[in-house]
């Protein structure tokens, strides 16, 4: 996320938009994933735990969601078309967003 978020806009000549988004977006990752990592081995189905290891993963898929919507919105202020190599990164993305609420489920 955070080398997408200094090199995209770069390919595109654009700036980041939303930076305090983007921020955003990388410190509820950082709690998702550590919440999650430290919760989920120790979650029984129906406990609290669980409830709460759902809600690292919901974390975790608002900033991929938060992550995507900044990718997108970067694009659409650079007024660029799509390049070859867009595609690429637009599939990179639907499968992040993809594994993210599958992860979660």
């Amino acid at each position: 996320m955070g080398f997408a978020y200094q090199a995209f806009p770069r390919f595109k000549h654009a700036q980041l938009t939303h930076p305090r988004l983007a921020l955003l977006s990388w410190w509820l990752m950082l709690i998702g994933v550590i919440g999650r990592s430290f919760l989920e081995p120790f979650a029984a189905p129906d406990s609290w735990l669980a409830h709460l290891a759902a809600a690292a993963a919901a974390i975790e898929v608002t900033a991929v969601a938060l992550f995507a919507f900044i990718l997108a919105a970067t694009w659409r202020s650079s007024g660029k078309p799509l390049a070859v190599y867009d595609y690429y990164i637009v599939s990179a993305l639907a499968w992040f967003v993809l594994q993210a609420v599958y992860e979660m489920v």
